[in-house]
């Protein structure tokens, strides 16, 4: 429901993950985002590719950021593949950090083949900040119905992984 950015694509080449992580980490520096390694010789992932889901287990490389409380972690980690899938919900987080996400993503962009960004908020594509947070406000009034509608369900909820329910039963 929420609001929320997913980014996918392979790396040109090996190089470019360590520009890749360093232009991330010095994007995140200059927004007061601390960055947390991400470099595991055994991963377990999986993605969607074609809408169906694919196991990936292997070494892992990457970085992590807390954009903001109420955001999901902003990971970008690559597979031994060269290839990054994540998502980050900002919805709770407000337009600022929602463009400052798609602000770092730009600044990598050029380092992949085809890096495709699915912005829920629109932002990516128009860079229009009054339909992000038209986007951001709808959500949060039909959130608002919605718990209206169903007086026992909690919203905002993190999970284990660190990202964000909107709402939880």
């Amino acid at each position: 429901m929420g609001v929320t950015i997913h980014f996918e694509g392979y790396l040109r080449d090996r190089v470019s993950i360590k520009i890749v992580l360093k232009k991330a980490c010095d994007v995140g520096k200059a927004f007061g985002w601390q960055a947390v390694d991400i470099n595991e010789s055994c991963i377990e992932m999986t993605r969607i590719i074609d809408e169906e889901e694919v196991p990936y287990i292997g070494p892992s490389e990457g970085v992590q950021f807390q954009p903001h409380p109420d955001c999901d972690p902003l990971r970008v980690v690559f597979g031994g593949d060269m290839f990054l899938q994540e998502f980050v919900k900002t919805q709770f987080a407000g337009a600022e950090t929602h463009v400052r996400v798609t602000e770092l993503l730009r600044e990598i962009e050029p380092y992949f083949i085809d890096l495709r960004v699915e912005d829920e908020g629109e932002f990516w594509e128009t860079l229009d900040h009054a339909l992000l947070t038209e986007h951001m406000e709808n959500t949060n009034a039909a959130l608002a119905a919605y718990v209206a509608d169903n007086p026992g369900v909690r919203t905002k909820v993190r999970l284990p992984s660190g990202h964000i329910v909107d709402a939880m039963e």
